[in-house]
């Protein structure tokens, strides 16, 4: 059920986007709904019963809101106190980097939080996936909330849209400093991972661009490169021929983690014995860390059932994005 509570919260969302995209034309293509729904009846309780639960739910997902909400308590770990650091950096200095790591490893719950903390509207999340290039266009451009011509998004060219994407970030650059996150990029096909190129050149120093992924990432820009496929080469001298590589969730991490979510610390320590561990270098000294969280967060799941705690804890949402 949704609850008042819920469609405060899709409210407040809607007018984070509409201060993100300039206007609540924007906001309702990205959405999926008219213009009258979101800026009138979602946004004033008085007019909420006449939005269905349906569409209450279709604009939850396209924000990014689960109706059904984890009881999860996001900690800041190490992992993510980096992948902070290099987010703000990208931002302030528009450089363009790539983080890559291994999955479970918190990128994307880090990459949320410090979109929950973007006071100015001016960073931009997209979840990536098995995309083509005119495909990636067609779902960057309307989770932007670009305006298409009268013909429609599915008979424009893979060119324009592009011009309309590089517009809007442009007229962003105007009044802020934008910041495009591409999550889960080592999905994307290569003909659109190659899209930062042509990015980079139109808007170098104009706005920070950060692609996030598992491993793979890197591994195949680095194969393109040294098998001379086309736009690779230019792909990695764009990201500065370097990658981001994470730490590791540390044991102090891991304590903190359960604590948060209601285990005392020598329960936490226990699990610490159950979790396999990895030596890595940390702050200059090797030492025992956690590299992918989705067991921890198993066990922690357990340990609250046991307790009497029925939290579901969904594994892409909580520690281990």
């Amino acid at each position: 059920m949704i609850t008042n509570t819920h469609k405060k919260d899709i409210a407040d969302l809607l007018l984070a986007d509409y201060g993100l995209l300039g206007g609540w034309q924007r906001v309702a293509t990205k959405v999926g709904a008219n213009v009258a729904t979101v800026s009138h009846n979602m946004l004033k309780p008085e007019n909420w019963h006449q939005v269905s639960d349906t569409m209450w739910a279709k604009v939850a997902g396209k924000l990014g809101y689960k109706i059904t909400q984890s009881e999860w308590v996001y900690v800041e770990t190490t992992n993510s106190r980096i992948i902070k650091q290099v987010l703000s950096d990208a931002q302030n200095d528009c450089l363009f980097i790539a983080i890559s790591e291994k999955a479970g490893s918190g990128k994307s719950s880090s990459i949320r939080a410090y979109k929950a903390q973007d006071a100015n509207n001016s960073v931009i999340v997209f979840e990536c996936r098995d995309w083509s290039r005119h495909v990636f266009y067609l779902k960057l451009a309307e989770a932007m909330g670009v305006h298409m011509p009268k013909f429609g998004m599915h008979h424009i060219k893979t060119d324009q849209l592009f011009d309309l994407i590089v517009k809007f970030l442009k007229t962003m650059v105007a009044t802020k400093r934008p910041l495009l996150i591409l999550d889960e990029a080592d999905k994307l096909h290569a003909n659109a991972l190659t899209f930062l190129v042509p990015l980079y050149n139109e808007l170098k120093g104009e706005i920070g661009v950060v692609i996030a992924g598992t491993e793979n990432l890197e591994k195949q820009i680095k194969r393109g490169v040294r098998l001379a496929k086309k736009g690779y080469d230019e792909v990695d001298s764009r990201l500065g021929r370097s990658f981001v590589h994470l730490v590791g969730t540390t044991q102090s991490d891991v304590i903190n983690i359960c604590r948060a979510n209601g285990i005392d610390r020598d329960q936490a320590l226990t699990i610490w014995q159950e979790l396999e561990t990895e030596q890595r270098q940390v702050n200059g000294r090797f030492m025992e860390v956690v590299v992918d969280l989705r067991r921890l967060e198993r066990i922690i799941k357990r340990v609250q059932k046991r307790q009497g705690a029925e939290i579901q804890l969904p594994v892409e949402e909580a520690v281990a994005a």
